[in-house]
């Protein structure tokens, strides 16, 4: 399917980078599987629209409260309390870019932009 789309159309597709008036498949292949995909009715029809996430991670070194039992010097069992640091990594996720199509052509391209 790749080597049907013109020159100039497969470079940018190798580029990951999508135009108005690409087809879904030429979508696809530039970004990959959209994270959700949303279907608008209007008065001038459906138009479906993926959505394209940006993930970061963020990872901070916190303090953690532990309970734990143990048998201390006479071999009696004892509830011990204790702090410990662990890693804890975190997920983000926002919506970076959406695409809209209508009658399987790119009639829209949304992009987040930072100020």
């Amino acid at each position: 399917m790749f080597a049907s789309f013109p020159p100039e159309v497969q470079e940018k597709v190798r580029q990951g980078k999508i135009e108005m008036g690409f087809s879904r498949d030429m979508v696809f292949i530039a970004l990959g599987a959209p994270h959700r995909v949303y279907a608008r009715q209007d008065g001038g029809g459906a138009t479906e629209i993926w959505s394209y996430e940006d993930c970061s991670y963020e990872t901070d070194f916190v303090p953690v409260h532990r309970t734990y039992w143990y048998h201390d010097a006479e071999g009696r069992l004892r509830l011990g309390h204790d702090w410990f640091w662990a890693d804890v990594q975190r997920k983000r996720a926002e919506e970076a870019l959406r695409v809209e199509f209508d009658d399987d052509k790119v009639t829209a391209i949304e992009a987040l932009t930072i100020p």
